[in-house]
């Protein structure tokens, strides 16, 4: 009944059926529910330009919603990703061919060398603890001037002017949630990257994804903020008392009205927020 698009559809960006009548009828009405990655979607896919003759890679896919996208406009899609969810998803019908998921992990993958042309790889270099070794798994997959995408957090620049700037707004949260609240700026993003369970408890710069990308033989063409600042910086204060509030960052809480409430905000922000930044590289010819 909820059938999946042959096209991209930001509307419902990322929608898969499942099993449920009532997350199926969710999701193809609104999509995945990750807030802070629809909002950068258009960036992401405009980032990516798949033409019909490509055939792509989604390292660290996660539940395959952006895979699926991209599978609207490749030849082929391989998606790939730890989590043994990936085994559970169902490839829609219209997708048939064009898509197939795989459990594995970013190293020692089992595809040729030269073997795509495009490559994304979505908040994967901050879950491991050795870049240089994937990035050289990447480098081997990738064809001759083939084009891979990083796409990663960098940062919470609002609640870091806050630490640094406005003692009267941390006050505030202190007296509110008292020793919950993180002396320090490094100490908050220490613990909440620990709560996500990453593999470094830091949040590294853009010049830092990017000196390391360029020491693994990579060619930068671009790196831009994505999404949009005012919404950006509305995510991550709510996430910082989130997170003092309750010792969890992540949420889905009222994501519909989130989502139209901060895309309609964006349209009038020409900012990019340094929040999140979309890597461009490609290797050598």
């Amino acid at each position: 009944m909820f059938l999946v698009s042959k096209s991209v559809k930001f509307r419902n960006f990322g929608y898969i059926p499942r099993n449920s009548f009532k997350e199926n009828f969710t999701r193809w009405l609104f999509g995945e529910a990750n807030l802070f990655k629809r909002l950068q979607a258009k960036d992401i896919m405009r980032a990516l330009d798949l033409k019909g003759t490509d055939v792509a890679l989604d390292l660290g896919c996660a539940n395959g919603y952006l895979s699926i996208e991209m599978a609207k406009q490749a030849k082929h899609v391989t998606a790939i990703d730890v989590n043994p969810y990936v085994k559970q998803i169902k490839i829609p019908d219209a997708l048939s061919g064009k898509l197939n998921f795989i459990h594995g992990s970013g190293e020692g993958i089992d595809k040729p060398d030269n073997s795509f042309d495009v490559v994304l790889a979505s908040e994967v270099l901050t879950m491991i603890d050795e870049p240089n070794s994937f990035l050289a798994e990447i480098k081997r997959l990738l064809k001759p001037g083939g084009k891979v995408l990083f796409v990663n957090g960098v940062g919470r620049p609002n609640v870091q002017a806050m630490y640094e700037n406005d003692p009267k707004t941390l006050a505030k949260f202190v007296q509110k949630y008292g020793d919950s609240v993180p002396k320090t700026y490094d100490e908050y993003i220490q613990k909440l990257t620990q709560s996500f369970g990453t593999a470094i408890h830091k949040l590294l710069s853009e010049q830092d994804y990017i000196d390391l990308i360029s020491q693994n033989g990579f060619s930068i063409e671009s790196a831009t903020n994505s999404p949009k600042r005012v919404a950006a910086d509305k995510i991550f204060m709510d996430q910082f008392e989130r997170f003092v509030r309750t010792g969890s960052g992540l949420s889905s809480d009222w994501f519909v009205p989130q989502y139209y409430y901060l895309s309609f905000l964006s349209l009038f922000d020409s900012k990019g927020s340094k929040s999140g930044s979309i890597i461009v590289a490609k290797k050598p010819e």
